[in-house]
Order: structure tokens, then sequence, then C-alpha cells
């Protein structure tokens, strides 16, 4: 295993390269560093003039800008992360820009950086860096290409990665559906708010319901309705009428109405 060469040092040990093209940030990266009282501080403009020095003499830590003159801050670091470069391939490498971005911060780490900070920069926050680095037990392995590379780095951005992007379809999600319920709002509160609105422009009441009524059930249309006709109609039948004999009252009395009729004849 082996690690960045200022792993396990103190600040007093180490040998610090500073790439910056801008003079007053010369400076005050000079002001920051010069407190932590490393063994030597140099200061380059270009990344041309300190790969050369670098070679003749390899620090144990490069600060170097992102954006410099013809060769960038990023085409030092895969110069010198190559397995050929030893010692250098295996110096860390702290990035400083103005300009980070998503895919900035991918492209340095994948390239082989360590760290990347923002500018400006707090004194506070490049000092605790630098002892974050010092302590930074991660080793450095060699791919098939022959380019070094933080051993853990790739996986672990490829995760956050996909992380990222999960949440970012979740908040485009968001933003549509947000998008939809602003527009359903407005229109309803124009409907509500709104009476001079045309008839055609409101939607019509519901009409009232009917009531129920039982409806007959519809014969098919090929299939005539069934008739019932009526039993044929018979004369009325009466009992025949038999004459009563006479009781002897009856003939007592028919009998005394004739003495009556008789004797009335006799006396006229």
């Amino acid at each position: 295993m082996t690690h960045h060469l200022a792993y396990g040092l103190s600040t007093q040990d180490l040998d610090i390269v500073v790439v910056e093209d801008s003079k007053p940030m010369q400076t005050v990266m000079r002001s920051i560093l010069a407190p932590m009282r490393p063994t030597r501080i140099r200061v380059y403009d270009s990344a041309e003039s300190a790969l050369q020095a670098m070679i003749q003499d390899p620090p144990n830590l490069i600060i170097t800008d992102y954006r410099l003159g013809q060769v960038s801050g990023y085409g030092l670091l895969r110069t010198i992360r190559q397995q050929h470069m030893q010692p250098l391939s295996f110096v860390p490498v702290i990035f400083v820009t103005a300009h980070a971005t998503r895919e900035l911060v991918e492209k340095t780490l994948r390239g082989g950086a360590q760290h990347l900070l923002v500018k400006p920069l707090a004194p506070a926050r490049l000092q605790q860096c630098i002892q974050w680095l010092l302590e930074d037990d991660r080793i450095m392995l060699s791919d098939e290409e022959g380019s070094i590379h933080v051993d853990g780095v790739e996986r672990k951005l490829d995760q956050d990665r996909e992380r990222w992007q999960t949440a970012e379809r979740a908040r485009a999600y968001h933003r549509h559906m947000d998008k939809l319920a602003e527009e359903f709002q407005v229109e309803v509160d124009t409907i509500i708010s709104d009476p001079e609105r045309e008839d055609g422009d409101i939607p019509a009441p519901m009409p009232e319901p009917l009531p129920m009524v039982a409806e007959e059930p519809e014969q098919p249309a090929d299939i005539e309705p069934e008739t019932v006709e009526p039993p044929p109609a018979r004369a009325p039948t009466f009992a025949p009428v038999r004459p009563r004999a006479p009781t002897s009252d009856f003939a007592d009395v028919v009998r005394r109405c004739r003495q009556v009729s008789q004797t009335g004849q006799g006396a006229a």
C-alpha cells in the first residue's frame, strides 16, 4: 500500500509548492501558510515552471489554481499522476478555484486530487484542509493505464451521482406538479372572482335529478307482445221455479174469501 507523501507528517515538515498566476493571490497564500511554519513555501505563476522545478526537487504538497495559463491546474495534475512520474505521482494536490461546479469537482477528484477549495479562501479553512490531509490514510493505486488515483473515490462519486440524479428527478417532478397546481388555482380563482364572465365560460349547473319512475320492460322489436283472450261469454242460467203446494191455511183463506164473495152477491 502507498499513501500520499504528506501522510503522517507534521505541518513543520511540509515542503509546499503553490501554483498561482495572480500576484495578489500569491501574497494571500503565503500569508495563510506562513503561520503553519512549513519547511518551505515555493510559489510559481505557471504549471510549466512549477513542473520543471518539482521534477528536480519534489515537494510533499501541491496547492494549485484550476485555471492557469496554457497548461491548467488539471493538466498539471494529469501529468504528475502517471506511474512513471514517481515520486511526483504520489504528491497530494489541493485545488483552489473561484468557478466550482459539480462537474469540475468530480473531474478533479476522479483525476487524482485530494481536495478542492473555493475562493475566496478563509485562512482557517485552508489550514483545516491541510491538517485533514496529513491524516488522510486513503491509499493511492495505479490503474491498468498506469494512472494514479485515490482508492475509493470513483465508487463514492458514482454513488453520490446516483443519489443526486434521483433527487434531481424528484425535484423536477415536484416543480412540475407545483406549476400545474398553480395553473389550476388561477383558473378556479378566476371563475369565482369574475362575475362578468360569459355564460359559456362558466360551467352550467347540474340539473335537478328527476323522480324515479318504474318503467315497463321493453319488448324486443322482433317479438310481438303476448295477448290473453277472455273466456267466451255464457248465457245466465236460472233454476226452474216449481209451484208450491197450497198449504191448509192458504186453502182456508181462499174458501173464506169465496164465501164472503157469495154472501155479498146474495144480499144485493
